[in-house]
């Protein structure tokens, strides 16, 4: 836990669900189960390169319609860059963590839509 928040890191924008043995994407990992995701809000800050590369922009459109699904509110940081932020970087969490708490007080945080592609 961080500035309140429950955090869940990810090896990989797609590692959230299984892998099928042709290397296709498979299901939400069975860990959800566990999960009370109904009411709870959820942020999804991927790495900057969401701005540019189309699997990671894919990868989180996906991620938020499975959260949505099971009743979470889903928002995203639009301007997650690794300078600022420093999401691909384990020992820069509480920076993370500090920047969307402080983001969410000022209302700095976007919904994500299934159609939201930046």
């Amino acid at each position: 836990m961080q500035e309140g928040f429950v955090c869940v890191g990810l090896a990989g924008v797609w590692s959230w669900r299984t892998r099928f043995p042709d290397k296709s994407r498979g299901v939400p990992l069975p860990e959800f189960d566990a999960l009370v995701l109904a009411g709870r809000v959820v942020y999804i800050v991927y790495d900057s390169d969401r701005l540019t590369n189309e699997d990671v922009q894919k990868a989180e459109r996906a991620l938020a319609a499975f959260l949505t699904s099971r009743g979470a509110a889903v928002f995203r940081i639009p301007d997650a860059r690794p300078a600022s932020f420093g999401a691909r970087s384990a020992a820069r969490g509480a920076t993370i963590t500090t920047s969307i708490a402080s983001r969410r007080r000022k209302g700095a945080v976007s919904p994500v839509s299934r159609g939201d592609t930046t």
